[in-house]
């Protein structure tokens, strides 16, 4: 799947997912998303106009920054997998 459709499927996943528990964002909120199978973890890093806004009938413009903690668990994941691969050989 293409990180542009990926984004699609989470800003959708995510609409349905505010609409159905929130009526407020705020700056440092966490929203947990599950997309099939994979649970995604959100942060609000950015609000306009404000630091905190009301997601009750609102258009929402979403920008996707890759997550450190997620570049850290898969260097650790691969360091993993290049370990076992060397121990079975």
């Amino acid at each position: 799947m293409s990180g542009t459709c990926l984004g699609r499927v989470l800003v959708g996943t995510l609409e349905r997912n505010l609409s159905a528990s929130r009526a407020t964002l705020s700056l440092g909120d966490s929203v947990m998303l599950h997309t099939g199978a994979a649970q995604v973890e959100l942060f609000v890093v950015e609000l306009r106009p404000a630091d905190e806004v009301c997601v009750i009938e609102t258009e929402l413009e979403v920008d996707f920054a890759a997550s450190v903690i997620n570049e850290e668990e898969q260097k650790a994941a691969a360091e993993a997998a290049a370990k076992a691969a060397a121990e079975a050989e």
